[in-house]
């Protein structure tokens, strides 16, 4: 069910009442989408992905909306989910462990979170930067900018983002995917070992 009709089916004196809520309304309504989605997941057909499929949300503008995104991947799904709203924290995750897809819930308010595009591409040699937002001209620029290929219409039916993980996860080299993890880093480690605290700074931005 698209986020339209089910917005059209909430009560109006909830509508109302999330309308006074001024700049959370968005996050409030959105929230209250999934929460309609999530319902009407079939568990008996919960998707498997398998091989401990790892993804990590970011998003410092739509709180809601990840939130509810998170719960709904987990709730439908056996993928493993982490959401963040800022650099330092999904950097921390990032530098800990093989990410499989970085979702970037709605364009980005601060700039700087934008890197950790950069770094997760940099110890990810197979990689899956998704824009899960309203497809608009300005996520159209910033794609182009930030080299991000994958796109999918937040307002599109959530099973249909299921089908689009699967397909994407299907194509790509996954398998080998926490080897490579492991060589990169160990790629530093053979740099001078005087030289190895900066190259690590550097890197991730410190």
């Amino acid at each position: 069910m698209r986020f339209e009709d089910l917005r059209a089916k909430t009560p109006p004196k909830i509508l109302e009442e999330i309308e006074k809520l001024e700049d959370e309304s968005d996050q409030q309504i959105e929230l209250y989408v999934y929460d309609e989605s999530i319902k009407q997941i079939d568990l008996a057909n919960k998707i498997t992905f398998g091989n401990d499929i790892s993804v990590l949300l970011l998003s410092d503008r739509l709180p809601g909306c990840a939130a509810g995104l998170e719960e709904f991947l987990a709730y439908s799904t056996d993928i493993s989910v982490q959401r963040v709203n800022n650099f330092e924290d999904a950097k921390k995750i990032i530098t800990e462990m093989p990410i499989d897809f970085l979702i970037i819930v709605g364009y980005l308010e601060n700039l700087r979170n934008y890197d950790v595009i950069e770094l997760y591409r940099s110890l990810n040699r197979f990689h899956n930067v998704v824009f899960f937002a309203i497809l608009s001209d300005h996520i159209k620029y910033l794609s182009v900018q930030y080299n991000i290929t994958l796109k999918f219409d937040r307002w599109a039916p959530l099973e249909d983002f299921l089908l689009f993980l699967q397909t994407v996860y299907k194509n790509t080299e996954t398998s080998v995917k926490r080897g490579l993890f492991d060589e990169a880093k160990a790629e530093w480690g053979k740099l001078h070992p005087p030289k190895m605290s900066n190259f690590f700074k550097k890197i991730l931005g410190r």
